[in-house]
């Protein structure tokens, strides 16, 4: 493991490659007109620096789609590490495209940085 100097002079370097920023909602459940539960979402992150980059690796996947099967566009998704991520959570980015959280890959950042895998929505 690094030290507080060393991963706070990563960190700094990092953000310097965040060359985006977007929004991460997260999934809550709450009560409708008629007591019935519907999803919504709570934003816990606005404007916060991020990067996304295609995933080349996961380029040939397929995911079901009524009775088709579509390609699934999917991509890494890296945040500072302070940011509230998880598999319940959707991400805008600055362009207006929506992607869902698909997965959290926490052995992969030293804690440097969280990074997860995102999927886009058409």
């Amino acid at each position: 493991m690094f030290n507080a100097s060393i991963l706070r002079t990563v960190r700094h370097r990092l953000e310097q490659y965040l060359n985006d920023t977007c929004t991460i909602e997260q999934a809550t459940t709450a009560a409708d007109q008629y007591g019935s539960s519907v999803q919504t979402w709570s934003t816990t992150a606005e404007d916060t620096p991020c990067r996304i980059i295609r995933d080349a690796s996961q380029s040939g996947a397929t995911q079901q789609i009524g009775s088709r099967e579509a390609l699934r566009q999917q991509y890494r998704l890296i945040v500072i590490i302070d940011v509230n991520l998880d598999v319940d959570c959707r991400v805008t980015d600055s362009s207006g495209n929506v992607y869902d959280v698909v997965e959290i890959e926490v052995n992969l950042t030293d804690s440097m940085y969280k990074s997860a895998i995102i999927a886009r929505r058409d």
